[in-house]
């Protein structure tokens, strides 16, 4: 949106670090006033709770039973991987294209991916009243079985886009893989100890785009010489096979807490499940 209005509107870059400050303080106020979830507010109760205990000497201290599920950890990893690396290919990737392709100046490449970025929220909008009626893992098994079909004819489509129709349409088609991620993200949480959830999930997310970005345009140097654009299919089989395992075992998870089935009246069902559960440690 930045890089649009300053070369639509030709004003100084500068302003750009101007608006970036102003909405970093608008999100530092919103989360200073924003609600503690229900989860981490009975957390604080409990851990407030032991303290005085401790501190009375009732009970000596035992050792922390909030560990760390290492490969719910890992499939919230993979899941989103596929987020900077459909990111990339149709953002980055496809720029070459649009400039050899259709002779788009890069105002004009910046216009597109405005519109594709728009055309990228609204169907993640769409996709909302979904998830509120079907598990994020069957949404997302359907999505992945559909998007590497399409996938498989991205290579033969980059190499004949004729028009902004057409590229319009491969770059959501990229994108299609990265519509229900956020739904299965979400089914991670839960299964990741609240006490470290933050810290673990933005070093996981940071280091799934880190690993993306600096492993993909590299690789792609070197493949799309004896390749072409089939080099892309040797990049997103591994993911896409990463991105099954995570789904695989956030379904065995939400499974075994009974929130698979019953989805998605899941909330009473999981008080229910933790109530019980309290009941015959005691």
């Amino acid at each position: 949106m930045i890089a649009y209005v300053s070369t639509s509107i030709i004003f100084n870059w500068r302003i750009a670090f101007w608006v970036g400050a102003i909405i970093a303080l608008v999100g530092l106020i919103a989360r200073t006033r924003l609600r503690e979830t229900p989860e981490f507010a009975d957390y604080k109760r409990r851990l407030k709770l032991k303290q005085k205990i401790i501190a009375l000497d009732i009970v000596r201290p035992k050792e922390n039973t909030d560990r760390i599920d290492k490969k719910a950890v890992l499939s919230y990893f993979t899941s989103t991987l596929i987020i900077p690396l459909s990111f990339y290919i149709s953002f980055i990737y496809t720029a070459p294209l649009m400039k050899e392709s259709l002779g788009m100046t890069g105002e004009k490449i910046i216009s597109q991916n405005l519109k594709i970025n728009i055309l990228w929220v609204a169907a993640l909008i769409a996709v909302v009243p979904f998830i509120k009626r079907y598990h994020p893992v069957i949404l997302t098994k359907i999505n992945i079985i559909c998007s590497t079909v399409v996938l498989c004819f991205v290579p033969y489509w980059l190499g004949n886009v004729t028009n902004i129709l057409s590229l319009t349409l491969l770059q959501m088609a990229i994108l299609s893989l990265s519509f229900t991620s956020d739904g299965i993200e979400v089914s991670c949480f839960k299964h990741i100890s609240l006490v470290r959830r933050f810290t673990i999930l933005a070093v996981a997310f940071g280091t799934s785009a880190a690993v993306v970005f600096s492993i993909v345009p590299f690789s792609l140097v070197f493949l799309n010489a004896p390749l072409g654009y089939c080099s892309l299919l040797v990049i997103y089989i591994p993911i896409i096979v990463l991105y099954w395992y995570s789904i695989w075992y956030i379904k065995k998870l939400e499974i075994q807490r009974g929130l698979y089935y019953n989805y998605p009246d899941v909330d009473h069902l999981d008080d229910g499940a933790q109530t019980g559960e309290q009941s015959s440690k005691k």
